[in-house]
């Protein structure tokens, strides 16, 4: 039930977002804007069409930093979005 599994791919394709209860947001574990965080996963699609972002959401928090992100990505033209509340094991 619901969607196939997730794909694995290189780990060198993978950008994470991660969204804290608070709405704060780190990239690869760095603390950025949404404004820094578009314009990185912006420069690196374009020289790495296979970039899959994984988007990591605290389940405490609220669904708008979430989409904020998600609303990003699709304007740049990157569609290949993972959504997680864990980290990977």
């Amino acid at each position: 039930k619901g969607g196939s599994p997730d794909v694995r791919n290189d780990p060198q394709n993978r950008r994470t977002v991660e969204i804290d209860a608070r709405g704060n947001f780190m990239l690869n574990g760095k603390r950025m804007l949404p404004d820094q965080i578009e314009q990185e996963l912006k420069r690196f699609f374009q020289t790495n069409p296979n970039l899959v972002v994984n988007i990591r959401a605290d389940k405490d928090g609220r669904i708008e930093p979430f989409a904020e992100i998600i609303n990003r990505c699709i304007r740049n033209g990157i569609t290949k979005i993972s959504f997680r509340t864990e980290a990977d094991r």
